[in-house]
């Protein structure tokens, strides 16, 4: 929330400040502007250094969103808030993805509250962003129970409709012990989009429950949603190596989103995320042409700080020849976050 404190005079001064230090890279805007005297300034960045003219700290952007809420009070304040424009008039022009990839103790519980209390401090920390992912098995669940899916849906929902949050948020609900593999994507209208697992590991063969093919409906609703003018498509774990493996024509999708499940030390469970990025990641990436977006939880070992949650692998040779360094997409911004889990927020732009 922002303090009532905050007054014109204050915002002026923040903008003082920005034209004789300049912005942090982290703090650019991607898709509103302040326009004051000719210039551009983002919103977020101008809000919190004005807090430290009145209340003598800056305001940490995980404190009050960016979009509605701050637009809303710059604008009462006089000031002209405006989109980017086309022709990129904000730090990077497109739709903004950003990957939430988690770092975890296998010691502790985690319950579906807990995840949604840290769903929200990554939502708010990327407010500016258009599409955020989260791994698969985000929520556990009992059993697999339209009822408590949709009301978990709609938790989400309301969190970004009180925050004022323009964002899509996808996330994986596991039930019954991993039996039920799901995707969502939703918004603060509701759900937008729905898939199950296709394409299971050896080992789940005949254990879960998947879908009939890689674009089948679950619950009625699509695996492929529309955002910025960019069309997106859920894959759950290792459906991403199904695309390459079933040598699946790419059905107009502009990208693929995987909620991958978990990576652990060698030795104490799956561990292959070298793999994963490789033949997944970069598998299905070559195979439809187009950028491929990732996220899991490390259980008991830190997050590889080189491991890719984007790639884009244009080259004609075998993924076996696949190195991180021939990955052509790379993050903007990079955001720590750190409650009952620590979690590592990458920025995207496409």
């Amino acid at each position: 929330m922002i303090p009532n404190k905050i007054d014109k005079a204050a915002i002026l001064a923040a903008i003082q400040q920005i034209d004789e230090e300049g912005i942090p890279r982290q703090r650019l805007s991607h898709t509103y502007n302040l326009r004051y005297g000719g210039k551009l300034y983002p919103p977020k960045y101008v809000i919190s250094l004005a807090n430290a003219k009145v209340n003598g700290t800056e305001l940490p952007p995980s404190m009050f969103s960016g979009g509605e809420e701050s637009n809303t009070f710059l604008r009462k304040l006089g000031f002209v808030v405006e989109p980017c424009s086309d022709a990129g008039s904000c730090e990077t022009s497109g739709t903004h993805v950003v990957t939430v990839t988690l770092e975890s103790s296998s010691s502790k519980s985690f319950d579906n509250k807990s995840r949604l209390s840290l769903l929200g401090s990554a939502v708010r920390n990327s407010a500016d962003a258009d599409v955020i992912l989260f791994p698969a098995g985000f929520f556990q669940l009992r059993e697999q129970n339209e009822r408590k899916i949709i009301a978990l849906a709609d938790e989400v929902c309301d969190f970004l409709r009180k925050s004022g949050v323009s964002i899509t948020v996808c996330f994986g609900i596991d039930c019954a012990d991993g039996e039920d593999q799901l995707a969502l994507a939703v918004t603060r209208d509701g759900i937008i989009a729905m898939g199950r697992k296709f394409y299971p590991t050896y080992d789940e063969r005949d254990v879960i429950r998947i879908a009939r093919s890689y674009d089948e409906k679950e619950m009625g609703y699509s695996r492929f949603f529309e955002i910025g003018g960019k069309r997106f498509y859920l894959a759950v774990c290792y459906d991403t190596f199904g695309i390459r493996h079933c040598q699946l024509s790419n059905p107009g999708v502009d990208a693929v989103l995987v909620l991958a499940h978990q990576f652990w030390p060698r030795g104490y469970g799956p561990s292959g995320d070298v793999d994963f990025a490789r033949k997944g990641f970069a598998g299905a990436s070559q195979q439809w042409d187009c950028p491929v977006f990732g996220t899991a939880v490390f259980f008991d070992r830190a997050i590889p700080e080189n491991w890719p949650t984007g790639v884009r692998y244009h080259s004609e040779q075998s993924v076996k020849q696949f190195k991180y360094s021939d990955n052509t997409l790379h993050w903007t911004q990079r955001v720590e976050i750190s409650e009952s889990e620590f979690a590592i927020c990458y920025w995207y732009s496409i």
